[in-house]
């Protein structure tokens, strides 16, 4: 019966414990702005946090058009 009584306020204990734990902050809008920004990547201070915000920036698109196209395909075309 003790044995029981322990078990239970054991289990009370830990599930209150683990309810207490603090939340990270949210993680900011991954946009181009705040991708550029290196003041947002030290604030972060969770390491999954900042893992999931650099992810995030480095799947951004980031197309740079050509000024001359015509000069990328002379090496497959052979002119």
């Amino acid at each position: 019966m003790q044995f029981k009584i322990m078990t239970i306020l054991v289990t009370v204990i830990a599930t209150v414990l683990i309810g207490c734990e603090k939340s990270p902050p949210p993680m900011p809008e991954v946009n181009e702005a705040n991708c550029k920004d290196g003041k947002i990547m030290e604030q972060i201070k969770d390491k999954e946090t900042l893992q999931a915000f650099a992810g995030g920036c480095s799947r951004l698109p980031r197309f740079k058009k050509t000024e001359n196209p015509e000069k990328g395909l002379q090496g497959y075309f052979g002119r």
